[in-house]
């Protein structure tokens, strides 16, 4: 057979094999329309995606003796062999990795690889393993809610920057942490805690179960580019009820780069507070069942504190309760067991297929507030990043008036568990709040120092009666946190593609570097198969978008991030709206139009751009015409009228001018509803004084480039 046609024959054959669908029996439903909605569809086969390695880093792939029954044409990696003493084994029960490989396999043929990267030594085999094997694409939908500044630098991110380095699109998952953070300045009191947000020393959190886990993380910007260079500065990290009696603590002693570690010292500058549901009746620990961080046994066991005493009848709380009990916090250090040197965790949230999925945007939050200082306080106060606060029959405690009273407090959720402690929230009362606060041992702070507190739930949304109607809301709500600038380590790096979604869990940005964040949404992240399972979360957007870039580099063999990017940034829809970051558009607004929009619709804008006409637009998540406050609903509203919807600043009283011509003075903001032309091709000329308001999902999801287009595509 001649040449010619032993080539045509090996062509029609990897084609054949690129159009079939995947051997396993597990399908994702839906495969054809996530194609055509993700842009996809319109590029043909190219015969170079099935010699194109993608790598998905992940903890774990679910058991390996099943793991071809799912993806049997994907290859693992696994650093965790003879060879490999020391390493962390993958995960078994796992299967976050694996579902991140079936999303990408289903909807196109590439060259896969699963690879390990549970713990940062295996983080390093695996960029040295990728580097070595030509990988072009890698995906890696885990966050760190530590080891990292908060503005792309740190170890961790020093181990991407290499990959990144050498021209391998890197893609992360923007994270579920909607909502779920606290940012700060370290300000300190005359007593060594810090005040956290203005005066008040404690961050509220409320807990709306019974035996209800969580997860806290304190992190402050102290690491260096290596893993124990350590830090000289040192936060501990304690939770109190509204007894006023410390529930849990986390007290590590940070320090710098030395030979060995001391008992309960850490070179890392961060604290974590676990929460499970053992309880002392049930388990204990033992010096030799308890390890630390890097796997090897501890001989010094978890605190554990005693249950404080249950109020009786006619013991009432004393006044300042919280205050008094942070004067009491000052007896000796006993150091707990670091935490499991490992990533928060995968950016999915399961769930079977026949079940109502997890509540996605059932709670409105706000975002960053963009300000020209990176740290400056939110420009709302109380709860911005949350539900409002909720009409409850007794007011939240404050640091100024007494916690509620007669609060009956199970003692039986005080556990001593093996790794690390663990302790499960209770209601307590009809308010159900804890208290985070945050204690200094250092007193070698300065003006660019940070901290981060991190509060992620273990349990699912539940529905509470507020405002005589049931609403759903987190099953542990973080009431204090501050708007945006929740993208965790690796997603903060500049050089990495962060993908994220208009639902109320995905992180926003900018990062503390002012890099806005994520450069990516697409609409929705759910993913059903057809054996019953699915997921969504930010780790399904980051794979959904994994086979984009395959098909566009396989179209296009010198496409780069930066391309992506600015194509991702591009002039938008038909209506030609140019995309804009928050801080870019901030300026050019009157005064407290962000404030305004944010306070009515309960969130931050979350996106925004301008016309060709020079009218700017803000999105938010719902749809304006929800926004019954701003904007009454006329009497003659119909479903099917198309409006639009603007806000107009009014002056009232004197303006002023600064020296870029941006008018300042008291200001009423009134809405405006207008009606679309219905007939011809009569268009709304408005004017530029008013400020639309869109739903932010039509304004800048990533929409893929047509053949034609990637071929224009340029930095």
């Amino acid at each position: 057979m001649k040449k010619q046609q032993w080539l045509f024959l090996v062509i029609i054959l990897i084609i054949t094999q690129g159009l079939c669908a995947s051997d396993s029996p597990v399908s994702l439903e839906e495969a054809r329309a996530i194609k055509k909605i993700l842009g996809i569809d319109k590029f043909p086969f190219d015969p170079s995606l099935a010699t194109m390695k993608v790598a998905v880093w992940d903890n774990g792939f679910g058991k390996k003796s099943e793991l071809k029954e799912y993806l049997p044409n994907a290859e693992l990696i696994d650093f965790s062999g003879k060879e490999y003493k020391n390493n962390k084994a993958l995960d078994e029960s796992e299967i976050h990795g694996r579902t991140m490989g079936m999303i990408i396999d289903r909807l196109v043929k590439v060259d896969l690889k699963l690879v390990n990267a549970n713990g940062t030594t295996n983080l390093r085999l695996a960029k040295e393993w990728s580097i070595k094997n030509g990988v072009k694409i890698i995906l890696y939908s885990q966050n760190w809610e530590y080891n990292g500044n908060f503005d792309g630098r740190g170890f961790l991110n020093s181990i991407v920057n290499e990959v990144t380095n050498t021209g391998i699109i890197f893609t992360v998952a923007a994270g579920n942490y909607g909502g779920r953070v606290y940012n700060g300045k370290v300000v300190k009191g005359d007593d060594n805690w810090l005040k956290l947000k203005g005066d008040q020393k404690c961050l509220r959190i409320k807990s709306n179960l019974d035996r209800n886990p969580l997860r806290m993380v304190l992190a402050w910007n102290s690491f260096t580019d290596q893993e124990e260079g350590g830090t000289d500065k040192d936060l501990d990290l304690y939770l109190l009820d509204e007894t006023g009696a410390v529930r849990a603590s986390s007290k590590l002693r940070q320090t710098l780069a030395k030979k060995e570690l001391g008992k309960g010292e850490s070179f890392l500058a961060r604290e974590i507070i676990e929460y499970e549901a053992d309880t002392i009746a049930e388990k204990t620990s033992t010096a030799s069942n308890l390890y630390n961080y890097e796997g090897e046994p501890d001989a010094d066991p978890a605190e554990v504190l005693p249950p404080p005493p249950i109020p009786g009848p006619g013991k009432a709380v004393p006044p300042n309760g919280i205050e008094r009990a942070l004067k009491k916090i000052d007896g000796p250090e006993i150091a707990p067991l670091p935490a499991p040197m490992v990533a928060a965790g995968p950016q999915a949230i399961p769930y079977k297929r026949g079940m109502v999925p997890p509540a996605t945007v059932a709670t409105p939050l706000g975002k960053s507030d963009m300000a020209t200082d990176p740290f400056a306080p939110p420009i709302l106060s109380e709860g911005s990043a949350q539900l409002p606060p909720p009409k409850l029959e007794l007011p939240a405690p404050t640091l100024e008036q007494p916690a509620p009273r007669n609060i009956v407090d199970n003692a039986s959720t005080i556990q001593r568990v093996v790794k690390t402690k663990r302790v499960l929230l209770n209601r307590n009362s009809k308010n159900g709040y804890y208290w985070a606060c945050v204690k200094d041992h250092s007193n070698n702070w300065d003006s660019r120092d940070r901290i981060r507190l991190t509060v992620l739930e273990r349990r699912p949304e539940v529905k509470v009666r507020r405002d005589r109607q049931f609403q759903d809301v987190k099953s542990i709500e973080f009431v204090d946190a501050t708007t945006g600038r929740e993208i965790m380590v690796p997603g903060d790096n500049a050089t990495v593609i962060t993908v994220g979604d208009p639902s109320s869990y995905s992180a926003i940005g900018p990062t503390m570097a002012n890099v806005e964040k994520p450069e990516i949404f697409l609409p929705s992240s759910v993913a059903d198969f057809s054996d019953g399972e699915g997921s969504l979360g930010t780790s399904n957007d980051a794979a959904y978008f994994v086979p984009v870039i395959a098909t566009l580099l396989a179209n296009r063999s010198d496409l780069n991030r930066e391309m992506i990017v600015k194509w991702a940034k591009r002039t938008l829809n038909a209506d030609k709206i140019t995309s804009l970051t928050l801080a870019e558009i901030a300026p050019k607004l009157p005064p407290k139009v962000i404030e305004m929009v944010t306070v009515n619709s309960g969130e931050r804008p979350v996106l925004a751009g301008q016309y060709a006409d020079g009218r700017y637009v803000l999105g938010i998540k719902q749809n304006p015409s929800e926004l019954r406050g701003l904007f009454p609903m006329p009497d003659d509203d119909k479903s099917d009228i198309d409006y639009r919807y603007f806000i107009q600043p009014v002056f009232v009283g004197p303006v002023t001018f600064d020296a870029f011509g941006i008018p300042h003075g008291d200001i009423e903001f009134h809405g405006r509803r207008f009606r679309k032309p219905d007939t011809g091709n009569r268009t709304m000329i408005l004017p530029k004084g008013l400020i639309e308001i869109r739903k932010a999902m039509d304004i800048r999801m990533w929409q893929t480039p047509t053949p034609e287009q990637l071929k224009e595509m340029t930095l």
